[in-house]
């Protein structure tokens, strides 16, 4: 396990990263949105599923760079990338997130931010045809850089 000396004793302290050699760092996260009875595939027009892909994609990249802004202790990272894939399923919309840094720490809550907001969006633009649709998993998929190399969940 890890050094958890920051959540110890009351402290509200974010990692001190001072020590750390900046590498490059990438991470990759996904998001499930389950659209329950409804396929979009079928019941949205191409040009329907392009709109909301569009806007699911420029949330979760608004949401990933402003990510220290939300999560309190979360270090303030200048990103040098993040991208956002929508692909529609029979009654899923799959959001993957990645982002990418030459830094001192990772891009992990960055990438995992921006898959959430994603999903989020994505809820929130079909919520009046879906009513049945949850947001089912976020998930960390892959890491890479720092002293831990390379991480990938199997």
């Amino acid at each position: 396990m890890g050094d958890f000396t920051h959540l110890k004793k009351g402290k509200a302290v974010m990692v001190d990263v001072t020590q750390k050699t900046p590498s490059e760092r990438i991470a990759k996260s996904k998001a499930h949105v389950q659209t329950g009875s409804i396929n979009l595939k079928k019941e949205l027009s191409q040009k329907a599923q392009q709109e909301l892909a569009l806007t699911i994609r420029l949330s979760a990249i608004q949401a990933a760079k402003k990510t220290s802004e939300l999560i309190p202790l979360c270090h303030p990272l200048s990103l040098s990338f993040v991208e956002c894939e929508v692909e529609f399923k029979e009654n899923k919309i799959l959001i993957i997130c990645t982002a990418k840094t030459k830094n001192t720490t990772g891009v992990e809550m960055e990438a995992m931010v921006g898959a959430s907001i994603g999903a989020l969006t994505a809820y929130d633009m079909i919520k009046s045809k879906c009513r049945d649709t949850s947001i089912e998993k976020i998930e960390l998929v892959y890491k890479e850089g720092g002293k831990s190399g390379v991480w990938k969940r199997t």
